[in-house]
């Protein structure tokens, strides 16, 4: 023990400051090791799950496709639209299964798939409602497009056949 700590020894706040900053050391220690544990969990989840990486793969295509394809005002197969029936003025859900481009890259037009509700009389005269699959073609002022969603993006891209 010196002199000076005889004269005018270490106060309590600076010993409590010293244990705050080890304390925080050890938060910082303990933080980066939880930062680690996490990152090597998600490695280990896409080294284990192939199928997700795939997934993401994909999904990250299909945007990519998409973007590009409307920057040229244009769209692609497996993309959802909305498609607008004027007949009836009524506007269906639908996914795009080609693209044609027989009358020139400035003229495409689509084939889409979607359902509609159909209405029929059965043998007792009552109506029955059922959903009809319709596949048609048609021109791109008739399509508009849907916002981005990954989950029902996900259901097209995994179907075996559209």
């Amino acid at each position: 023990m010196g002199w000076w700590n005889t004269l005018a020894p270490k106060s309590r706040s600076a010993k409590r400051q010293k244990q705050k900053q080890q304390d925080n050391n050890n938060n910082d220690v303990e933080s980066a090791t939880q930062k680690q544990k996490e990152q090597c969990t998600q490695e280990q989840q896409r080294e284990e799950n192939p199928e997700m990486a795939m997934r993401r793969m994909q999904l990250e295509s299909q945007r990519k496709r998409e973007l590009e394809a409307e920057s040229r005002g244009a769209y692609i197969a497996k993309q959802r639209v909305k498609y607008h029936f004027r007949a009836t003025d009524s506007f269906h859900d639908a996914v795009i299964l080609g693209v044609h481009l027989d009358d020139g890259p400035d003229h495409p037009y689509y084939t889409i798939k979607y359902q509609k509700a159909d209405v029929t009389l059965n043998e007792q005269g009552d109506e029955e409602a059922s959903l009809v699959q319709v596949e048609k073609q048609t021109t791109p002022d008739r399509l508009h497009r849907v916002p981005w969603d990954e989950e029902a993006t996900w259901s097209i891209l995994s179907r075996k056949k559209v």
